[in-house]
This record gives structure tokens, C-alpha cells and sequence, in this order.
């Protein structure tokens, strides 16, 4: 019987491979269902991955009682977003385009002009961008770190 996680590589001609593991299933139960869904080539957005949904509990003493939660399912990047990508976004006049901010900005209950929002998005030294970065930027040997001080507003942006 095998123990701990089980990684799955999926190939179908035509289609992208999937990798992953059986999300959900427990695999050692005498009829475990596994559920994977290949995208055909080109179809699915370029460096993401699938992630299915389904009602998720918990399975541990004392938390067991607990409603489960359901969680539609969604595309997320493959790998962090670099400091390099984010300064790409920041340098193609992230925070001045106001088509690349979806989502309505709320605080204390109400919503807020994308204007007023995006004004606070400032980093240490009040240039628009993360708020750990400096001068417009971040440490010159962190290009590949993954990008911090974001809010969830930037990210979707």
C-alpha cells in the first residue's frame, strides 16, 4: 500500500500534459475515484494549471464535525510571478491603465474610484508598485524571487 503524495503525468496526443497529483481521491480506499482533465494544446491560458473543484472537509479529530467547503474550480500560475515579470507590468504602465483592473476596489464597505485605489499602491519610497520595493524597484539580486508586498488587487490586475 503506498504512502504519502503520488505525483501523475498524463499525456494524450493533441493535448497538454497534465501533472499533478489526485486531488481529492485517497487513494488507498478499495475503489478511489480519480478525476483528470486534459485541455487540448493551445486552449488553456499559457504557464497556468487546472485546478478542479470540489467540497473539501477536514479530516482530523476534532475538526471532523465541520461543514465541508466547496471551491469552484480555477486556472493559477504554475510558478510564483518573478519580481522581473511584475516590474514588466509596472513598466507597461500597470498601475497607470486602468483596463488591466477588473475587480471594484472595497474598503471600510464601500467601493472606491479606481483613481483613489490605485493611489495607494505605493511602494517605501511613494512610486507606484509592491510596497517592499524601493525607488521603483526591487534588490537588483532578487530578479527571480517571487513578488511580495502585492495586494490581491495587484495580483488580479
Amino acid at each position: 500500500m503506498p504512502f504519502g503524495l503520488l505525483r501523475w503525468r498524463i499525456g494524450k496526443q493533441g493535448f497538454d500534459t497534465f501533472e499533478g497529483g489526485p486531488y481529492g481521491a485517497v487513494v488507498w480506499d478499495k475503489n478511489p475515484i480519480l478525476d483528470f482533465r486534459l485541455f487540448e494544446k493551445d486552449k488553456s491560458p499559457p504557464g497556468m494549471v487546472w485546478v478542479p473543484g470540489d467540497t473539501f472537509s477536514l479530516d482530523m479529530p476534532g475538526l471532523d464535525g465541520l461543514p465541508g467547503v466547496t471551491v469552484a474550480s480555477y486556472w493559477i500560475d504554475k510558478f510564483e510571478v518573478t519580481n522581473r515579470e511584475f516590474k514588466r507590468f509596472v513598466e507597461a504602465g500597470g498601475y497607470a491603465t486602468q483596463r488591466y483592473w477588473k475587480e471594484k476596489f472595497l474598503k471600510d464597505g464601500r467601493v472606491l474610484a479606481w483613481q483613489e485605489a490605485v493611489a495607494a499602491f505605493r511602494d517605501r519610497t511613494g512610486r507606484p508598485g509592491p510596497s517592499t520595493w524601493k525607488l521603483g524597484s526591487y534588490p537588483e539580486e532578487q530578479s527571480d524571487y517571487p513578488v511580495t508586498g502585492v495586494s490581491w488587487y495587484e495580483a488580479a490586475a
